[in-house]
């Protein structure tokens, strides 16, 4: 008999620190309304079909076009010595509405794995008394991570641009603009604290580093 198995995943916000959730289930859909969502929506399928989970397996994927050791290692710990064969997997289909979260690549991997997979439609469900509709949740967060982006790009920009005129060329520059930078709670787009390395990669892509003219390319201050 198949042991079914939540399987409840999303995507890293690096900007805002986050990068990793609990393993258990009830306290990560707390910190995540997708991971809250998918769980909401496995678990009104189980009762319909009157069945019940054996457990259930969250994780953050940082590589969406394929199961990363993130995706994985997270299963093999969730099915510590259950047999593949006696598996299925439930979760949310999302690439059937959007794009961004194209999740079949993931599923294709763990179908090769072995592992049995049970797709659900990523319909609006009620939460809290409110109407959830993850596909324009997922429309809303991309807008709000692209906004946030610009904006650390440019302040990271100006920053940059101003610490390599006050810290001038020679032994050490890098790792005191890093300092320099850090002290002033200023991060990389991607809300890293600046290394030498990060530091001096950032600075060859600034153009015109006197004026403070930065590349166009948001990738520039990761």
């Amino acid at each position: 008999m198949k042991q079914l198995v939540g399987f409840y995943w999303t995507l890293p916000v690096k900007w805002a620190g986050f990068r990793s959730l609990p393993p258990d289930a009830e306290a990560a859909a707390g910190l995540s309304r997708t991971i809250r969502y998918q769980r909401e929506l496995v678990h009104a399928w189980t009762r319909s079909e009157h069945c019940k989970l054996s457990c259930e397996i969250v994780c953050i994927e940082s590589a969406p076009d394929r199961a990363s050791t993130l995706t994985l290692d997270a299963i093999a710990k969730g099915l510590k010595g259950v047999p593949k064969s006696d598996v299925e997997l439930v979760y949310v289909d999302f690439a059937q509405a959007d794009g961004s979260r194209y999740n079949r690549h993931i599923m294709h991997d763990l179908e090769r794995a072995g592992l049995t997979l049970n797709q659900l439609s990523p319909d609006p469900i009620q939460i809290d008394g409110k109407r959830f509709d993850p596909i324009k949740h997922f429309r809303n967060w991309r807008a709000t991570n692209e906004t946030e982006r610009r904006a650390r790009h440019a302040t990271a920009a100006s920053a940059m641009a101003e610490a390599l005129i006050l810290f001038p060329a020679g032994y050490g520059r890098w790792s005191a603009i890093a300092a320099h930078l850090n002290a002033r709670e200023i991060t990389t787009v991607t809300g890293r604290e600046w290394t030498s390395d990060s530091v001096k990669k950032a600075a060859a892509k600034l153009t015109s580093p006197e004026v403070g003219q930065a590349s166009n390319d948001l990738q520039t201050f990761d």
